[in-house]
């Protein structure tokens, strides 16, 4: 994985229109391009105007009551929609039309092609009066249903005695005399002569075309010639091909348009495009063909995104609409007045997209914040305080909201918040490993840390989004007049799948078993073998199914407020610890923009805001810290004002003036900053090389930064990325080995069992490789008490120099400096402060493991030589031993799940037991975690115990909740076990 490029160019959208287009862009670089639908628009003459298996489009359907009050939303007769046609036509003269028609399983393929090409032709011959033609289709493709309901209707709406009784789709003595005194009253009404014998043809299919024209004609309350300029307003898309048939290859999915009217597939689409965006027609090379592959119109290759056009007249010529957009978020953070780390701005700023972890007032804030932005600036290789100011500011819009784009309603994006939250000096000198006691109901010490670094930020986690109202001029759309009231409401998100941009990555989904005893606490280690039945996906799963969502709850499945989420809690309010979106004025932002601050709003989960003379309507978004929660807002104009109406409207209604964003995802920014290496020192340097290469395991491991270590902390929606110098291992040369040393002895005052020369005892220059400052293995160089001894060590203090030699403390002191200087070390190339996590990779920690080896464990100090790694402190860790260790079988586990391990301790992840003794030693945990802190009934790399097949292994499902942000403390304890 690569760093990024040092100035995140914007995304250029595209559409398919730019297939030709070149795009020219440095190849040094990278870029993102986003492929863009295009927009249409869809009028659907519903499946209630059609009968199975026939093509006759119905005038209206069901029992036609004169009564139905014609404004009524959820009636809309076949006529309705051939009217609303030509008032959106009208509306949007620049438009052209295309009409397709579709089939439910009639019959075979071949057949349902014909039969959803006859539908369609059939609406356009109503639409454009082709009598002859419609009655051809009607005489070849109808049921006698279609002759039973057409009756039913020209008898409620013209009042006319054409009763043929129950609609049962037989012919029978009724039907034919209400077909024969309808012959009889047409003839009279239209002084026309057709036969009167209740038998249907072709004459009779006319006399039904005219009833159709004439309810037409009194529906729209024009005569002839209107009727005739309606139809010279449409325009088709393709002058030879006006319609096409689609038969059964595009059932009905919630993708397609939003809110469709038809239950079922018989439908026909009229089709509104706004030229240049209109497709191509190689999918209907030939008559009722259709080759479903080459479509952009439906399925997985369309071009268009179709949004619905209303198909009662009433609702037609609506001059409102919505758009949705990224607000200023660059306003939600104070303005920077100096363009230094010292300044409020910046530091907000570097927090929000995670460079930055301190508290803001912390009384360590000054320093860190310093070398924090000094990190930026070299991981963006902007060296000028003024122009790194712009960077971040850019990257503020560009992180926190994936590219800095508010997704569509069909996309899912990302929502970055910081992630890198490390164990502090204050949680180890707290006995965070130590496992003490903690009250019930105590926050995680990990939550606690970040709720404090989110406390002294006020700037953390808030998202604007703007609705723009604008209203409609003929085809010129501008902003609509201020006072619009805009409704934003949370509601149910779409699904983020596994493996989608947004989604979580595939868990592991079965149990693995440890296979081998690995006991710690006993000797000979006691048998512990447990049958475990638990995996990663289960724990989480099982966790969210604890507080069920109840139904039509829009956070749906988020972490409940009882782990640290928001579910459950009142999405309205001001309280950003508790509500999700805002209501109130925020200084710096609603002032400075001219936005009216939101307010309770009458629908659930939902705010109000008013709009001002620029149109613009603004909710801000709060959503809760807890990695894996969606959210996805609609914003809709209740009530709908034009025309000197007020229509209410609750955002579902067809007619609704509405937009949606997509569904946003929380995850976190997580970054791996620098993977360092103190190397062998080699044969040349070292006279001992080929003992200490073998003692300690041979050639070091390459941490598969940028795979293995990377995808497993995006298991925990950590958007990870691996910067330049923790890509590959760098190498500590001797001379950054001596800075770091000095720095560390400089700083460090350990409690020993008697007074030492530490400058003298902790040795800068190799007592056995003249002119190298370190020929040992270990990365701390000690010398010997002998040598120590020997050595000068400057003005003795009163008493003298107490000798090494002898003194049985001796190793537990040297225990208690390694201890020490392994934090100094650490803070040396950290600051504490850069953004991402740290790995130093030696052979071994000190020079006395690599020339004493194993005999050290026989040492009442020997839990503290050998170990495979220190992880915890000063934001980094600290990973031993060669690829000998590793591929052992009695090892847990790879190098790389070890480095994972030990950068889990310094995310807060505390050890899993390893046998019978460390269970149940802390119910709930610990400050920051204990033993018990883990999926009883699954292994996590945090232990040590075997588990998957090739060596690797992976966090449990708690660990990944602990990294997401969550409260694990606010889970239920793990039950007495295992």
């Amino acid at each position: 994985m690569s760093s990024p490029p040092q100035t995140q160019r914007p995304v250029q959208d595209i559409t398919v229109r730019d297939r030709d287009r070149k795009f020219g862009r440095p190849t040094n670089e990278q870029h993102k391009f986003r492929l863009l639908l295009n927009h249409a628009y869809i009028l659907e003459v519903e499946d209630v105007h059609f009968h199975w298996d026939s093509a006759v489009m119905l005038p209206d359907y069901g029992a036609c009551d004169p009564n139905v009050d014609p404004a009524d939303a959820n009636h809309v007769a076949g006529l309705d929609a051939i009217h609303a046609c030509y008032l959106h036509a009208e509306n949007m003269p620049s438009n052209v039309i295309l009409i397709a028609g579709h089939t439910d399983r009639s019959g075979s393929p071949d057949y349902n092609l014909g039969l959803s090409d006859y539908r369609s032709k059939n609406v356009h011959h109503v639409l454009m009066g082709e009598k002859p033609e419609w009655v051809d289709i009607c005489d070849a493709k109808h049921k006698t249903e279609d002759v039973q309901q057409i009756l039913i209707w020209i008898k409620g709406f013209f009042g006319w005695d054409t009763d043929p009784g129950p609609k049962n789709n037989v012919w029978n003595a009724q039907t034919q005399t209400a077909l024969r005194k309808f012959q009889e009253q047409y003839n009279a009404a239209f002084n026309q002569n057709i036969a009167v014998d209740g038998v249907l043809g072709k004459q009779t299919w006319g006399a039904f075309f005219d009833m159709y024209m004439a309810g037409l004609k009194q529906i729209m309350q024009t005569d002839d010639a209107g009727l005739a300029a309606a139809r010279g307003r449409i325009k088709f898309l393709d002058s030879a091909r006006h319609t096409v048939g689609c038969g059964e290859n595009w059932p009905i999915t919630p993708d397609l348009v939003e809110n469709q009217r038809s239950q079922i597939d018989r439908r026909v689409h009229v089709l509104f495009f706004d030229p240049p965006e209109v497709p191509e027609l190689e999918c209907h090379p030939i008559g009722a063909t259709c080759d479903p592959a080459k479509c952009q119109l439906y399925g997985p290759n369309r071009i268009f995104r179709f949004d619905p056009l209303p198909c009662n007249p009433h609702e037609v010529g609506r001059r409102l609409r919505i758009r949705l957009e990224y607000g200023e978020i660059d306003k939600i953070f104070p303005d920077v007045a100096a363009a230094t780390h010292t300044d409020d701005g910046v530091r907000k700023r570097l927090q929000a997209i995670g460079f930055l972890y301190e508290p803001l007032n912390s009384a360590n804030i000054g320093t860190i914040a310093q070398h924090a932005w000094d990190h930026f600036k070299t991981v963006t290789g902007i060296a000028d305080d003024a122009a790194a100011v712009e960077e971040l500011k850019t990257r503020v819009r560009n992180v926190i909201l994936a590219d800095g784009q508010l997704p569509g309603k069909d996309e899912l994006t990302r929502i970055r918040l910081p992630g890198v939250w490390a164990v502090t000096n204050a949680d180890l000198a707290g006995g965070f490993f130590g496992n003490p006691a903690t009250p019930a109901g105590t926050p995680h010490r990990k939550f606690q840390a970040e709720t404090a670094a989110w406390n002294a930020n006020d700037a953390l986690g808030l998202l604007p989004i703007v609705a723009i109202v604008e209203e409609r001029d003929g085809e010129t759309w501008g902003p609509a007049a201020a006072g619009h009231k805009v409704h934003f409401q949370l509601i149910p998100p779409d699904d983020a799948p596994s493996g989608s941009f947004a989604g979580q990555p595939p868990l592991r989904t079965a149990p693995v078993t440890n296979s081998q005893n690995n006991s710690t606490t006993t000797t000979p280690p006691t048998p512990f073998t447990f049958n475990m039945t638990g995996h990663p996906k289960k724990y989480i799963d099982d966790e969210r199914n604890r507080n069920p969502a109840v139904a039509n709850d829009p956070q749906v499945d988020n972490a409940h407020r009882s782990v640290g989420g928001k579910r459950g809690g009142a999405v309205a309010g001001a309280n950003r610890a508790q509500n999700v979106l805002m209501t109130g004025p925020r200084a710096g932002f609603h002032d400075a923009l001219n936005l009216v601050p939101a307010s309770a709003s009458s629908h659930a989960n939902a705010v109000m805001a008013t709009t001002n003379d620029e149109g613009k309507a603004c909710v801000i978004l709060m959503p809760a810290r807890t990695c894996g929660d969606r959210y996805k807002i609609r914003a809709f104009l209740d009530p709908i004002s034009e025309a000197g109406d007020d229509q209410p409207s609750n955002g579902s209604e067809p007619f609704a003036v509405k937009e949606e964003t997509g569904t946003m995802v929380v995850w976190r920014v997580f970054r791996l900053s620098k993977y360092m290496r103190w190397d062998y020192p080699g044969a040349g340097v070292n006279p001992n090389h080929a003992a200490e290469f073998a003692l300690c395991g041979g050639a070091l491991n390459n941490f598969d930064t940028g795979g293995f270590i990377a995808d497993e902390y995006a298991k925990a929606w950590l958007d990870v990325e691996v910067e330049s110098l923790a890509q590959s291992p760098q190498n500590i040369s001797q001379a950054d080995w001596l800075q770091a040393i000095r720095f560390a002895k400089g700083r460090i005052n350990p409690t020993l069992s008697q007074r030492y020369n530490l400058n003298v005892l902790i040795a800068e220059n190799s007592p056995v490789s003249p002119g190298t400052n370190n020929s040992s293995s270990g990365l701390i160089q000690f010398l010997t008490a002998a040598q120590y001894d020997a050595a000068p060590k400057g003005p003795p203090p009163p008493g003298g120099w107490p000798a090494a030699t002898g003194n049985a403390n001796f190793l537990t002191d040297l225990a208690a400096i390694m201890h020490a200087m392994s934090a100094e070390i650490m803070e040396f190339f950290t600051h504490n402060a850069i953004s991402g996590l740290s790995i130093v990779q030696a052979p071994v920690m000190t020079s006395v493991e690599a020339q004493q080896g194993f005999a050290l464990l026989g040492h009442p100090s020997g839990g503290n030589w050998l170990r495979s790694g220190w992880g915890g402190m000063r934001r980094g860790c600290y990973v031993t031993f060669g690829n000998g260790t590793y591929s052992n079988a009695g090892f847990p586990y790879d190098h790389n799940s070890n480095a994972l391990h030990e950068t889990g301790h310094t995310m807060y992840g505390p050890h899993q037991y390893t046998d019978a003794a460390q269970v149940n030693t802390g119910p709930g945990g610990s400050t920051g975690g204990g033993f018990d802190e883990h999926d009883y009934h699954d292994l996590c790399v945090m232990g040590y115990m075997s588990r998957r097949p090739g060596g690797q292994a992976d966090f449990c499902g708690r660990c990944l909740l602990l990294l997401a942000g969550w409260d694990t403390h606010g889970m239920p304890p793990n039950p007495p076990g295992p």
